[in-house]
C-alpha cells in the first residue's frame, strides 16, 4: 500500500510541472496504473475489523470515496477560479502526502500470511523454534506469469469492450 501511495504521489509532480497536455495525460495514466489503494482498502477493513463491526468501517470507506468525487469538483472549481490550474495538482499532492504519512504511522500490516511469516522469523531468530516456517517460505507462487498478465489485462479489455466502463472512466470530475 505504501508503495502505491508513493508512486501515485511521484506521478503528481510531473503533472504539476509539465508544459504540455500530453505529459499530463501520460503522468495521470501512470499514476492510475500505480494506484492499488482503492482495490485493497476493503480487504484491509475486513482484516482489521471483526465481521460484526465492519459495517461502519465499510460505510466510511465508501463515503470517503463517493464524497471525494462529489466535493472534489467544488473545491477544484474554486481553486481554478482564484489560482493557477497547477494548484489543483499541488493541493491534491499535499493531501495525498499527508494521507500517506498518516497511513504509514497509523495502519499496521493486516495480511495474515505476512504476520505469520514475521512471527516464524522471530521464533527462528530467537531459537525458540528453529524448524518453524512461515506460509510464504514453503509454498510455490500461486499465480503463473500468464495468469498475472490475464488479470492485469482484464481492466483494459473491459475499458474497450464495455460501454458503461468506458463512459464512467472517461468522465472527468473536477474539470
Amino acid at each position: 500500500m505504501q508503495l502505491t501511495l508513493f508512486l501515485v504521489n511521484i506521478w503528481q509532480i510531473p503533472c504539476a510541472l509539465t508544459p504540455n497536455f500530453g505529459t499530463i495525460v501520460v503522468c495521470r495514466a501512470l499514476g492510475g496504473l500505480s494506484s492499488a489503494g482503492g482495490s485493497i482498502t476493503l480487504g484491509m477493513t475486513a482484516d482489521i475489523k471483526e465481521p460484526d463491526d465492519q459495517g461502519f468501517a465499510v460505510a466510511y470507506v465508501v463515503l470517503s470515496s463517493a464524497g471525494g468525487t462529489t466535493i472534489g469538483p467544488i473545491f477544484g472549481g474554486m481553486i481554478q477560479q482564484w489560482l493557477s490550474w497547477r494548484w489543483n495538482v499541488w493541493i491534491q499532492l499535499i493531501f495525498s502526502v499527508v494521507t500517506q504519512i498518516a497511513h504509514f504511522f497509523r495502519v499496521s500490516e493486516t495480511r495474515a500470511t505476512v504476520l505469520i511469516d514475521r512471527e516464524a522469523k522471530r521464533r527462528q531468530k530467537t531459537g525458540e523454534d528453529p524448524n518453524i516456517s512461515g506460509p510464504n517460505e514453503i509454498k510455490k507462487p500461486r499465480l503463473s506469469t500468464k495468469e498475472v498478465l490475464s488479470v492485469w489485462c482484464r481492466p483494459f479489455e473491459m475499458f474497450l469492450r464495455k460501454p458503461i466502463v468506458l463512459c464512467l472512466s472517461l468522465s472527468c470530475p473536477g474539470s
